[in-house]
Order: structure tokens, then C-alpha cells, then sequence
């Protein structure tokens, strides 16, 4: 409970590190466990020739690093929550990308020594003084291309930049719509909506709750009362009036659609 307080799941584990360590960081992972695997194999082979004295410092080192990168695997990556609607979306803006970041600090000097021996190897390979110069080329590529990845993930991805901007403006344009349907004392109902709606209207949230639904009558008699969420089909608005609020005479009547979200006045 203490040391694993989201429990052991192997698959979610899996899953997650599938998601938010391959996909979303494809080759800084790469180049990471190339760095862990090439300093693995060099120490190895140091120790098979014995010209490697200091083991217990070599093997300590590894061991830190790696009870450190498994505990941290297994805590976060038995966590399981999804923060946006959209659950297939892995992107920078899920609240879940913040906690592997820890992997990736010790992954950095993996991924310094990959590119140094990428470049000695390179180096190695050259034939003449100007391809020697060449090899010092490839660990600036290698950087350049995990900055690309990144300027792509931080602009256009899924929660990037451009799209942040895009969601602000139409969150200001609904703001605006509601704020002109509704008088300043309603009180307005909402899954989301609440962080651009407040503190200019009162809130609740969430809509699809029962001691929301319990308090929609007694606030009736208190205050206007909307509304404001994905629009509901008629399925819906059916069973709302004739079966959650049939003894109430409670109405939900649409007052302006905002692109895939519907305003409503609830009123008996």
C-alpha cells in the first residue's frame, strides 16, 4: 500500500509504457536503451578480459538505476485514468505524460553515451580526415531529429500549441453565447465547461450525478437553472422527462447549440 498504492498490474504496465514512453517518444526511447545495451555489453566484456578492476562501483551503479527504472515502470504504469474524453489519444496534455518524465532524466546519460560511441564507431569507419570530421555530424543529427519529435509533439500535436489556441478561442465563443442566453444569477450545470464559465455564473459539475439530479428541484425554486453539455439526443430527453424527472413535471428545453454542445433551461 505504501510502496505501490495503485497495486501490481502487469498489463496496464505494458500498456502504458507502450503509450507514453514508445509512442509518444519513439527516439529518445530508442536511443536510450541502444546506450543502455552498448554500455552493458562494453562492461561485460571488460570484466570477461579482467581489465575492469571496479566491478562493485559498475554493478552498484546498474543496479541503482535499474530497481529505480522498474519501481517507477510498475508504480506509474499500474496507474490507469483517463483525463480526456478521447481515451485513444496519447498526447502531451494527458496528465499521466508528467509522471514517466523521472525515466527519461535517467535515461539522459544513456543516450549521451549512445551518441558518443556512435560517433567513435563512425570515426572508426572513416577512411580519411574529412569523413573523420563527418562523424561529428551524426550525434548532432540524432539531437536535431529528438528536437523535431519533440517541436512536433509540443506544436502539432493532438494538445499542442496550435490546437491549445484553436480550443481557447472556441471556449471564448461559447463563454460568450452562454454569458448572453443566461441572466447573471443562473446557475449553470456542466461536465466541463465550468473553468470558463466561473466565477462569472455559478456551477455545478458534474450533470450526470445523483445528488445533481436530487438538488436540480430544490434549485428550481432558488434560481435559474440550465444546462450546458454534449448535445442529448432525443433518446435521452426522454428518459430525463419521462422517467428520471417524470413526478417533477421537470422540462429540459434547448435554448442556443454551440457547435457539438446545447445550452438548456431546466424548468418544471
Amino acid at each position: 500500500a505504501i510502496l505501490f498504492p495503485f497495486g501490481i498490474h502487469e498489463r496496464a504496465t505494458l500498456t502504458n509504457m507502450w503509450r507514453y514512453i514508445v509512442v509518444l517518444y519513439p527516439v529518445m526511447t530508442g536511443v536510450g536503451v541502444l546506450g543502455v545495451f552498448i554500455w552493458m555489453g562494453e562492461k561485460r566484456q571488460q570484466i570477461k578480459d579482467e581489465r575492469y578492476h571496479n566491478l562493485s562501483s559498475a554493478v552498484c551503479c546498474l543496479l541503482s538505476l535499474s530497481i529505480s527504472l522498474l519501481y517507477l515502470l510498475v508504480l506509474y504504469g499500474s496507474w490507469v485514468f483517463y483525463d480526456n474524453p478521447d481515451q485513444s489519444i496519447v498526447s502531451l496534455g494527458n496528465s499521466h505524460t508528467r509522471y514517466w518524465l523521472p525515466i527519461f532524466v535517467l535515461l539522459a546519460p544513456a543516450i549521451a553515451y549512445a551518441l558518443q560511441r556512435g560517433r567513435d564507431l563512425f570515426i572508426g569507419w572513416s577512411q580519411s580526415e574529412r569523413t573523420k570530421r563527418l562523424a561529428y555530424v551524426f550525434p548532432v543529427a540524432i539531437l536535431v531529429l529528438m528536437a523535431a519529435c519533440s517541436a512536433h509533439l509540443v506544436f502539432l500535436g493532438d494538445d499542442g500549441v496550435l490546437h491549445t489556441r484553436e480550443a481557447l478561442t472556441t471556449f471564448a465563443e461559447k463563454r460568450a453565447a452562454i454569458l448572453n442566453a443566461t441572466p447573471e444569477d443562473a446557475i449553470i450545470i456542466v461536465d466541463r465547461a465550468d473553468k470558463y464559465l466561473w466565477p462569472d455564473r455559478a456551477v455545478i459539475v458534474p450533470f450526470r450525478s445523483e445528488e445533481t439530479y436530487t438538488k436540480i428541484p430544490e434549485l428550481l425554486g432558488t434560481a435559474p437553472v440550465y444546462y450546458f453539455g454534449i448535445t442529448l439526443p432525443e433518446e435521452d430527453l426522454a428518459y430525463l422527462h419521462e422517467v428520471l424527472f417524470v413526478d417533477t413535471g421537470i422540462t429540459f428545453t434547448s435554448v442556443v447549440t454551440i457547435q457539438e454542445e446545447t445550452l438548456y433551461e431546466i424548468s418544471r
